[in-house]
């Protein structure tokens, strides 16, 4: 019996090693191509920020990283890191929820919810056209278009 190799791995688009050093993380496609058609758009800085939140959003609960951990990974000093956590926050997209004796809570749900909108938004835009078209002919003509051939 063949054994089939499974298609569409996470190893397929990177490489086994690459995957077994530090796995992966879980990306929003939609977020990706928009996080700068955004409202308030992110900047590079801020998109990479949220990544590295959702690596540590295990569930539907708040990610809780601490701050230094955050500047490590991310190449950067702690201020850095403070100071895009304070941009996001201003913009709306995420709420730091103080905790005692270990790291804040990180909210994204005003980030998740802007996303949401931006993709109703593109789906009227996307529909509009069409219903514009119609409600522009005469109503004989709108008549003929509902009816069968």
């Amino acid at each position: 019996m063949a054994i089939t190799k499974k298609r569409n791995s996470i190893e397929d688009r990177w490489t086994p090693l690459i995957v077994s050093a530090g796995g992966f993380v879980p990306i929003s496609v939609f977020f990706l191509d928009n996080y700068h058609r955004l409202p308030r758009p992110l900047t590079n800085r801020e998109a990479l920020l949220v990544v590295h939140l959702i690596r540590h959003k295990y569930d539907d609960r708040a990610p809780f990283p601490a701050l230094s951990l955050l500047a490590r990974k991310m190449g950067v000093s702690m201020t850095a890191v403070r100071n895009q956590m304070r941009s996001l926050e201003s913009k709306g997209y995420l709420r730091r929820e103080p905790r005692k004796a270990t790291s804040n809570a990180y909210h994204l749900d005003g980030l998740f919810a802007a996303l949401e909108r931006l993709i109703v938004a593109s789906l009227v835009r996307n529909t509009a056209p069409q219903a514009r078209s119609n409600s522009s002919l005469s109503p004989d003509a709108q008549n003929d278009s509902d009816s069968p051939i």
